[in-house]
């Protein structure tokens, strides 16, 4: 996704927080779900709304899906053979918009699912503005969930000051230490590097 977009991201969700019609051209609610989709350029953020919190499902870019309901095609037939339908352009954006927006419904019931499992979690926003503004992810995950660097060290079967080096910068742990580290503190590998 990159920094410059996860930042923009980022600002455009604060923006809709503090000042939700600033943004009424770019939300939607998701048809037949309590959820709400943000278009943010080539992005989407799907997300629940309460009156204490913007909880954010999913982010990622726009997708695509299927629909029906269109005027008939013209048929071509190409020289190697191929078959081709032709559609006006205000058809093929319809398609588009109907792709996205089930596409949106359906992030949108995965990513509640996984809330409902206990496969996922909502992650507080200081915990993801801190990973976003380049602390150690390391550090951030290890502080939100309560840990010392030596707890986290003894559960890993590693140094302390090795943790403690990781979190600095001052040495890179390898895969299998870094999976260790993710698996304790219940997060992905990607969620530490």
């Amino acid at each position: 996704m990159g920094a410059n977009n996860s930042r923009r991201i980022r600002d455009k969700i604060e923006q809709y927080a503090g000042d939700p019609a600033s943004l009424a051209n770019n939300v939607k609610k998701l048809k037949g779900r309590a959820g709400l989709r943000l278009r943010i350029g080539d992005w989407r953020v799907i997300f629940n709304e309460s009156n204490e919190a913007i909880d954010v499902l999913v982010i990622g870019p726009r997708g695509s899906g299927t629909s029906n309901a269109m005027n008939k095609p013209t048929i071509i037939t190409t020289p190697s053979g191929d078959r081709m339908a032709v559609i006006p352009l205000h058809e093929y954006e319809r398609l588009v918009e109907a792709a996205e927006d089930l596409a949106d419904v359906r992030a949108y019931d995965e990513a509640t699912r996984r809330l409902a499992s206990g496969e996922d979690e909502l992650v507080p926003a200081e915990v993801v503005n801190r990973i976003l503004d380049g602390e150690n992810a390391l550090r951030v995950w290890r502080e939100h969930r309560g840990l010392t660097v030596k707890e986290l060290a003894e559960k890993a079967k590693v140094s302390a000051p090795f943790v403690s080096q990781i979190e600095n910068g001052q040495r890179e742990g390898s895969v299998e230490t870094m999976r260790k580290l993710a698996a304790i503190l219940s997060v992905s590998l990607d969620d530490l590097v």
